[in-house]
C-alpha cells in the first residue's frame, strides 16, 4: 500500500489487503485502510493521471523484480536449487507484471498528433493533387 506522507495511518499489525479483496469480492465499498488506500490512489491519479500511476506500478514492480535477480543467483550458485526456484518465480512473476505494467503506460501516453494541416495534406497528396506552383499558382 503506497500512502502518500500526509496519510495518517495507525499502527497496525494487518494490511488489511485481504478484507479489501474480501469486499472487491462482495461488492462492498471500501472501508477503514483500505478507503484510506482508495482515497490515496485516487489523489494521485488526479495530480499524476493515470500515466503516472500506470509509470509509478511499472516502477516499483521492476525495483523489486531487480531485486530478486541477485539472491536467486547466489542460491543457484550456492545449490539451493530449490529455494533458487522459488526466488526465480517471483522474479518472473515481478518482471512479467511490470512489462505489462510499462506496456499499459505506454499505450495510455497521449498521442503526438500535433501536425499541421499542411503535414496532414502532404501526406495524402499524390502528382494529381500537388499545389500548382508558378504561372497556375492558385495565389496568381
Amino acid at each position: 500500500m503506497r500512502m502518500s506522507e500526509e496519510t495518517k495511518l495507525p499502527p497496525a499489525t494487518k494490511h488489511g489487503g485481504a478484507g479489501a479483496i474480501r469486499r472487491i469480492s462482495e461488492g462492498k465499498p471500501f472501508i477503514g485502510l483500505a478507503k484510506l488506500a482508495q482515497d490515496d490512489v485516487l489523489a494521485r491519479i488526479e495530480t499524476e493521471g493515470m500515466t503516472g500511476e500506470l509509470l509509478l506500478d511499472a516502477t516499483r514492480l521492476q525495483a523489486a523484480a531487480d531485486m530478486y535477480w541477485p539472491v536467486f543467483v547466489k542460491t543457484l550458485e550456492e545449490g539451493d536449487v530449490e529455494r533458487a526456484t522459488e526466488y526465480l518465480a517471483k522474479f518472473g512473476w515481478l518482471t512479467n507484471s511490470a512489462i505489462r505494467a510499462w506496456q499499459a503506460a505506454e499505450k495510455a501516453k497521449p498521442k503526438n498528433d500535433d501536425k499541421g494541416v499542411t503535414e496532414v495534406l502532404a501526406t495524402y497528396r499524390t502528382a494529381a493533387t500537388k499545389p500548382q506552383e508558378g504561372q497556375n499558382a492558385p495565389d496568381n
